[in-house]
């Protein structure tokens, strides 16, 4: 799994979740800590929630 679906799956806002602590028989393959990928991914919806507010004039740059 690459960390970028957990961000992905962080974005869910509907459904129905279900955890299951299962051994695991592989390496790991994001190399960081989970509370290192939740609070990146909290920053990330935080950064994404202010975006949405913003309307730039049409025609300018970035």
């Amino acid at each position: 799994m690459h960390v970028d679906a957990v961000y992905h799956a962080l974005r869910w806002s509907a459904g129905q979740f279900e955890f299951r602590a299962l051994p695991v028989e592989m390496r790991d393959q994001i190399g960081t800590s989970t509370t290192a990928v939740l609070m990146e991914g909290a920053r990330r919806m935080d950064e994404g929630s202010r975006e949405e507010g913003v309307e730039l004039p049409e025609g300018d740059l970035l």
